[in-house]
């Protein structure tokens, strides 16, 4: 009998094919509980059955957090490529320039803040916030506000968001 992998175990029978990764595990169980396969062997392939499907799961993953995206750096950048994403001023109808404004008109603002003034999930305003920091754009302001309990920081303009903003408004502000 051969098995998945081609090794026999008693008189020849042809290997049963089984895609996807859980079909392969259920298939190692039936098989053990056949006789076909010893139990701890079939333990031993569904293990590593399993490790494998894992393990492309992550690659998926890193794979999608590599991706570029706007406002975002390539996971293994050249200098300049990396300095050039961070010091990108923001485009205007995006998510970082309607933040980036909204710090601006406020004098500075919280991530809650933001995200209720401007309709924004706060795991939406956060990446952005972001952006702007690493771009230069904002900065922390040393202050905090408390919502629910929890201490906020305030995030203000830096004297480059603040040029944005006066050049969007043809020099006033």
């Amino acid at each position: 009998m051969a098995d998945l992998f081609g090794s026999s175990t008693g008189p020849a029978e042809p290997a049963v094919q089984v895609s996807g990764s859980l079909y392969r595990v259920r298939h190692f169980a039936e098989e053990a509980r056949q006789g076909r396969l010893a139990a701890l062997e079939a333990l031993r392939r569904a293990e590593a059955e399993v490790d494998a499907y894992l393990a492309r799961q992550a690659q998926a993953r890193d794979a999608e957090v590599r991706a570029a995206g706007e406002g975002k750096v390539a996971a293994d950048p050249r200098p300049t490529s990396a300095q050039a994403a961070r010091t990108i001023a923001p485009r205007v109808g995006t998510q970082r320039a309607r933040i980036l404004a909204a710090i601006v008109e406020y004098g500075g603002l919280t991530d809650h803040e933001l995200a209720e003034r401007l309709g924004m999930l706060d795991n939406s305003v956060r990446p952005r916030r972001t952006e702007l920091v690493s771009g230069g754009f904002a900065a922390d302001s040393g202050r905090v506000r408390t919502h629910r309990g929890t201490a906020w920081v305030v995030w203000e303009a830096t004297e480059e968001g603040r040029a944005w903003w006066r050049s969007l408004l043809g020099g006033a502000a």
